[in-house]
């Protein structure tokens, strides 16, 4: 079975049971106007109806994109685009929705309906099937129309959304570029009074990975994500990447830092040739632990000096 066979075959048994297409979409498959059926409440629906056929076998044939549910367009592209038209003519012409719609009453004769839509400039016809897919007793009310309600509040959200946005976009048009050497220094001071004072435990707390000396462009955006840091990320990467290599060591954002660790790394390798020799020395204890008490002090009678401010 092809999809044209299989939704011609819908369409038909559809239109049997509940007059249109688009009533039976409105009134029995998208109650709640999602815009979409899963499987599941088709079959049931299909089931309900005493379908004669393979309900699994038409929805799985119409469902050409397998994304375990079926439109209105995949079922009757016609009827699809009349109803889209027909939405989008109401919300133009009665913005105050459901309410500017029924013209402040409180119910919608056939013939009323088809007056509101022939004066206010409809222009697709059909205006029997649209009335008749979308009353329940005769007559459309509010109950009626609550996809009217709903449209209107897609739009209005998109409109709020696409508003916001466009302020955003003028604000960051009219904001003049603060200095990149200013953003740097903010974030540095913010580096240190989140680490004690500390850059060199900034650097291997929050920016590089397992100690390493130096830090990738993508490293260092994860790190302001992490850090909740979100001012001028890359103007600051560009302040430290001068050469654009696109890696900065820790010299770039800390330069005393670094040659203080420098000179620390150098004295470790004379004295004890490596870290793990140092840390049992400085461990006076035993206990695995040095506390900075114990490791000013181990440093000092092994004789290392303190670099001059």
């Amino acid at each position: 079975m092809t999809p044209e066979e299989a939704a011609k075959q819908l369409r038909e048994f559809l239109v049997e049971k509940e007059g249109s297409v688009l009533r039976a979409w409105l009134q029995q498959l998208d109650p709640d106007h999602e815009f979409r059926i899963p499987e599941f409440k088709f079959i049931r629906y299909m089931k309900e109806k005493n379908y004669p056929g393979d309900a699994a076998e038409i929805f799985s044939t119409l469902d050409e994109d397998k994304s375990g549910e079926l439109t209105l367009e995949e079922i009757d592209w016609d009827t699809c685009h009349i109803f889209a038209e027909f939405r989008k003519w109401v919300l133009e012409h009665f913005p105050g929705g459901i309410p500017d719609f029924l013209q402040y009453n409180v119910q919608m004769s056939a013939m009323m309906f088809e007056h509101i839509l022939k004066t206010n400039d409809w222009q697709h016809g059909h205006e029997k099937m649209l009335f008749l897919a979308m009353n329940t007793d005769g007559e459309v009310t509010s109950d009626d129309l609550k996809w009217l309600g709903l449209e209107l509040s897609r739009k209005q959200k998109k409109q709020k959304a696409k508003e916001q946005a466009l302020s955003e976009k003028k604000s960051r048009a009219k904001r003049i570029r603060k200095d990149p050497m200013i953003s740097f220094e903010e974030f540095k001071r913010y580096l240190r009074q989140r680490h004690g004072g500390s850059m060199i435990r900034a650097w291997r707390k929050s920016l590089a990975l397992g100690d390493s000396m130096t830090m990738q462009r993508g490293q260092f955006m994860k790190a302001c994500v992490e850090l909740e840091w979100k001012t001028d990320v890359r103007a600051i990467w560009e302040v430290m990447d001068r050469d654009g290599s696109g890696a900065v060591g820790i010299e770039e954002l800390d330069m005393k830092g670094a040659e203080a660790l420098a000179r620390f790394a150098q004295f470790v390798v004379k004295k004890f040739g490596s870290s793990e020799r140092i840390f049992a020395a400085l461990d006076l204890d035993g206990n695995k632990n040095v506390i900075e008490s114990e490791f000013m002090e181990a440093l000092h009678e092994f004789g290392y000096e303190k670099p001059s401010a």
